[in-house]
Formats: C-alpha cells, sequence, structure tokens
C-alpha cells in the first residue's frame, strides 16, 4: 500500500509552514468553512500531479507577499521511503524533485497516485466538453503514468499546427510544412485516442456498477468515449485518417486560424438509461454520478496495481442522504488504502472510523 506519511507546506495559500502526519487508513480532517480544510487536499493533490484541481495559474497557490510555495512529503510504498517536493514560483517554471532529483510529472503520478473527488467534479457532468475530457485524461494518467507523455505531445503539436494556421493567414507557408505538422498532430492524436478509449472501456463498466451499488436510480449509467474513429471509412490506419482529415479541413481551419477536429474537440457522453446527464440529470443524480465515476477508478487502479491509491474526498458527505453516507464509509473501511476525507460534524456517517482526525483552524493543522 502506498501512503503520505508526511506533508510539508511552506507559504501555500493560507496554510501555515507546518508538518503534517498523516495515517494509513482513513484521515478525517474537520473545521469551520474557510480555514484550510480544502487547501491540504489540494496541497497533496498538487504534489503527485504538479498541477492544481482549482488554479491553473500560480498566483492563488502562492501566500500573499511571497514569492514562491513549497509542497514535499514522505510517500511509503513497500518499505521504501520516497521524498517528493514541489516549487511553484510566481514567475519562472515549477520545479519537481524526486528524492532530490529533478522528476518529471509522470514520476511523480507513478510514485504518488491520487484520485480525487471534489464538488468541481459536478461541472464535468453537467458542464462543457473540456471539463469532461479533463477529467478522463486525469483518469487516464493516474491509472497509466506513461499516457501524460502522450498529452503533453498532442498538446504540443497543436500548438504548432495552430501556430501554423495563423502564421500562413499573414504570409505563405510551404505546403510541406503543412503537411509535416499535419501529420505529428495525426500521429500524437491517434495515440491519444487510443489511451482515452482503452481506459473508457474499462472505467464505463466498473463505475455502472458501483452507481448501482450506492444509489437506487432504475436506470443503468453508461460512459462512451466520442471522437475520430480509431480508422477512416477506407480502411487507414488512424494516424493516416486523422492526417487525411486534417488536410482536407485545412482550408476551413485557415479561415479559424484554429485546428477544428482531433482528440482536443473529443467528448465524454454520460448517460442515465437514455437521459443525458449534461441536459436531466438532477443535482443528486449528478453527485452520485461523480462519486461513482471516481470510486470506478480506485477500482480500476486496485485491479491494474494491486495496491489501492491515496483517495482525496472533498466534502464528500454533503448532499447525500443517510443510506449513501453509510455505504459510502463502508466502502472506505472496506477499501484498505490511505484516504484523506473532509467534512463537517453533522453530515458524518456512523460507518465512519477515522485512523486520524485533523482539526484545521486558521491554516493549521492539529
Amino acid at each position: 500500500m502506498t501512503t503520505l506519511a508526511r506533508l510539508n507546506v511552506d507559504t501555500f495559500r493560507n496554510l501555515a509552514s507546518q508538518t503534517v502526519s498523516l495515517a494509513p487508513g482513513v484521515n478525517l480532517v474537520v473545521g469551520a468553512n474557510g480555514q484550510g480544510k480544502t487547501n491540504l487536499l489540494e496541497a497533496i493533490y498538487l504534489l503527485a500531479y504538479q498541477t492544481s484541481f482549482r488554479s491553473a495559474v500560480a498566483e492563488p497557490l502562492v501566500a500573499v507577499g511571497c514569492d514562491a510555495a513549497t509542497v514535499g512529503g514522505e510517500v511509503v510504498a513497500g518499505g521504501a521511503t520516497l521524498r517528493l517536493r514541489l516549487t511553484v514560483a510566481l514567475r519562472g517554471r515549477r520545479r519537481f524533485d524526486l528524492d532530490g532529483t529533478a522528476a518529471t510529472a509522470a514520476e511523480g503520478l507513478a510514485a504518488c497516485p491520487v484520485i480525487l473527488f471534489a464538488p468541481t467534479d459536478l461541472g464535468a457532468i453537467r458542464g462543457g466538453g473540456g471539463e469532461r475530457r479533463a477529467l478522463l485524461d486525469r483518469a487516464a494518467a493516474v491509472h497509466e503514468p506513461s499516457a501524460v507523455a502522450v498529452m503533453r505531445r498532442y498538446r504540443h503539436c497543436l500548438l504548432q499546427r495552430n501556430q501554423l494556421l495563423r502564421r500562413a493567414a499573414a504570409g505563405r507557408v510551404d505546403e510541406q510544412e503543412h503537411l509535416t505538422w499535419e501529420h505529428a498532430l495525426a500521429a500524437a492524436g491517434a495515440a491519444l485516442h487510443a489511451v482515452r478509449a482503452r481506459y473508457v472501456a474499462a472505467w464505463a463498466p466498473a463505475a455502472a456498477a458501483i452507481l448501482a451499488q450506492i444509489s437506487r436510480f432504475p436506470a443503468p449509467l453508461s460512459i462512451r468515449y466520442t471522437g475520430a474513429p480509431p480508422a477512416g471509412s477506407l480502411g487507414e490506419e488512424p494516424t493516416q485518417a486523422l492526417a487525411a482529415a486534417l488536410a482536407q479541413r485545412r482550408a476551413h481551419d485557415l479561415r479559424l486560424g484554429i485546428t477544428s477536429i482531433g482528440p482536443h474537440r473529443d467528448d465524454l457522453l454520460l448517460a442515465l438509461g437514455d437521459l443525458d446527464c449534461r441536459r436531466f440529470a438532477s443535482q443528486g443524480q449528478a453527485r452520485a454520478v461523480a462519486i461513482a465515476l471516481r470510486i470506478g477508478q480506485v477500482t480500476l487502479f486496485c485491479a491494474a496495481h494491486a495496491t489501492p491509491p491515496i483517495l482525496l474526498l472533498d466534502d464528500l458527505f454533503a448532499e447525500l442522504d443517510r443510506e449513501r453516507r453509510e455505504r459510502l464509509a463502508t466502502f472506505l473501511a472496506e477499501g484498505g488504502g490511505q484516504v484523506v476525507v473532509t467534512a463537517v460534524d453533522g453530515e458524518l456517517p456512523d460507518a465512519l472510523h477515522p485512523a486520524a482526525r485533523l482539526q484545521v483552524s486558521q491554516g493549521r493543522v492539529q
């Protein structure tokens, strides 16, 4: 089992500079609103992913009046201890070290596998396609850390082609340059499509089974990844098919100044029976689906890696009835992994028996 034994924070949001000890099993984090409960979870998430689930920029992460924030930790797995450290500067690149040596995001996720449920997940259920793509990509990345390189390659190629389209609108661009970046983008896109499709094929039945256990919705949950087909209509390889489609759309894309097709336009369709969750899910249904997706992630990770991930749960029990709270608490107790869950006392189920209770007040954890 992988556990985060200690978390060090320094000038991160409102949290006091301190070292927080965490227990194996369930760590219950309580405190009034605005005291730093979610910031504590965010620090752990940031250490694993090197990016926040709440902010894409550095400014909100760094305490007022400071130039940088540092998050570090000791991860224990298989009897070995790994030391992770991330520095987020207001200006300049972030630096992530593993045992004192610069490391990649994939190496960070492999060392500290984290899965998070947060109220922001509800936006992915009923919001835009970009939120669902981010949900899918982060789920696939923690399951298969090597997928991080695939995602970064696609983003790089997409940026280069979009810049090429804008340059072409302002002057002459060689045909070969168009073909070169269309092929590179197609190869990266085919690889990303394969990663996503492979993960959704396993995720869909796992999440559907979880939802059936924790809810009484009569309609089953279905999950489908939509996007470019893995091969063209004439039997081309995926890369050839996408490259041909990009070439065909080039004139249209030149007018727009952006690439209009590819995995960055794909979506994850979530439905309860015949009802699209984006349009018809109630608040309670959306929350149950979001929880099922996250627990489905945990199930897949455990099956693939023979060990549970570190599970972060922010405000998990809010807006759930007593029966669903008890079912979720039982799942946490039986999961066997390390869990850090925030809650308020009035929402705690009877079945929740934490190994440690952390009180957060004015940014300090006791």
